[in-house]
C-alpha cells in the first residue's frame, strides 16, 4: 500500500473514530488514532502541511516539510502563510481567492531565506476536518524536477 492510500486510510479511520466520540462513547481510541495518523504524516518522505483557510494560518508541518523549508515545525505552526512558506500576496492565494485546484502541480515554496525552491504541490480539501477544528486544507509537497532542469 503507497502512502496516500495508508494515509487517506488513517484519516477515515481517524473521522470515523471522532464521530463515535462526538456521540459520547471513548476518546482513548480517537486519541490512540491522532498518535497514529501524526506518526505516519512525520514519517513521510514528503512536506506535508495543514493550512487553516479562514486564517492562513500553519497548523501542522511535519518534519520533511520543515527540512526542506530549513524551518523548525514550531517556528512554522501558528504562522501566516503568505510570504513564509508561499511568494504570493495577501488576496493573491490560488486556493481561498483565485479558486485555484492544485494538483501535482509545478510550484514554488519559501525557505527561511526567502529563495523560492520548486516544488510539486498537491491541496486537498476533501477529509481534512481531522483535528476538529474548521475545514483545513491539506498541503504535500516534494521537490520538483522540471523538464528544463532534467535537461541539463
Amino acid at each position: 500500500m503507497g502512502y496516500g492510500a495508508a494515509v487517506r486510510r488513517e484519516v477515515t479511520m481517524v473521522e470515523g473514530i471522532k464521530s463515535t466520540a462526538a456521540a459520547g462513547h471513548d476518546l482513548q481510541d480517537w486519541h490512540a488514532a491522532d498518535r497514529r495518523l501524526t506518526a505516519i504524516l512525520d514519517t513521510l518522505m514528503l512536506g506535508a502541511i495543514l493550512i487553516d483557510p479562514a486564517k492562513h494560518r500553519i497548523v501542522y508541518a511535519n518534519p520533511e516539510a520543515a527540512t526542506m523549508i530549513g524551518s523548525p515545525v514550531e517556528d512554522m505552526v501558528g504562522q501566516v502563510c503568505h510570504q513564509f512558506i508561499c511568494p504570493v500576496a495577501v488576496g493573491q492565494c490560488p486556493i481561498t481567492d483565485l479558486h485555484q485546484e492544485i494538483d501535482h502541480s509545478e510550484r514554488c515554496v519559501l525557505n527561511r531565506a526567502g529563495e523560492k525552491i520548486p516544488i510539486l504541490k498537491t491541496v486537498r480539501k476533501e477529509n481534512a476536518n481531522v483535528l476538529g477544528l474548521s475545514p483545513e486544507w491539506w498541503q504535500s509537497f516534494s521537490s520538483a524536477v522540471t523538464s528544463s532542469r532534467k535537461a541539463r
